[in-house]
């Protein structure tokens, strides 16, 4: 085989594995998250009797300046409503309630991100608003993937994906009327289905551009 052909399908496959990395190194963290988003869904979905608890996945919110907020799930009950945050970090992870980042230990990788509690606190807000439901039935989770370690005491809204099932499935006393219920769920479902979906490619365009600066 002529040396050069045989030289030339070498540059072309170290070329695709490069841009193949360079396209993972990009889009990683969305993929990621995608991907836990679905997990975590699949779980509230077996463990959660259907009848009882309504798993609402990806809500995007309106905001009083025209932009959008989006929540990762929304699980409506008779027991409480509870809105999810969920992140899909690797390593150690060390934070404060307090604190405005926490901090992400990989090995050779230290890195910061906004403390997931503050931003889930802006979710909870807001749903409250735009559905009137009270500070004493809506209750904030942040769930991290099995492959994080909690080195830092954390409250107990604070878990893996695993716990979330059960820590929903502990709230035993009814807070919310089942007509109530119904109601909750289709003001959620009337609020998110009035977003364009050129808005919700916005929001994650906008979202993605954050991240990268």
């Amino acid at each position: 085989m002529d040396i050069n052909s045989v030289f030339g399908k070498a540059v072309v496959i170290i070329a695709g594995v490069v841009l193949l990395q360079i396209v993972w190194m990009v889009f990683r963290s969305r993929v990621r998250g995608a991907f836990g988003e679905t997990l975590l869904a699949g779980v509230l979905r077996r463990r959660l009797d259907a009848s009882i608890y309504h798993v609402l996945n990806d809500v995007y919110l309106p905001l009083d300046d025209g932009s959008t907020t989006q929540i990762d799930h929304v699980v409506v009950s008779p027991f409480g409503v509870f809105v999810i945050e969920t992140k899909t970090y690797k390593g150690w992870i060390f934070g404060n309630p307090r604190d405005a980042q926490w901090t992400q230990v990989r090995p050779k990788r230290k890195s910061r991100f906004q403390n997931p509690l503050r931003q889930n606190y802006l979710h909870v807000q807001r749903l409250m608003e735009l559905t009137g439901l009270l500070a004493d039935v809506v209750h904030s989770v942040v769930a991290f993937s099995g492959e994080a370690t909690f080195k830092t005491k954390l409250p107990p809204e604070v878990m893996h994906f695993a716990d979330v099932a059960d820590y929903i499935l502990s709230f035993k006393s009814r807070m919310i009327p089942p007509e109530d219920v119904e109601g909750i769920v289709a003001t959620i479902v009337r609020l998110d289905g009035a977003i364009p979906a050129a808005v919700r490619k916005a929001h994650v365009a906008n979202l993605r551009r954050r991240h990268a600066s």
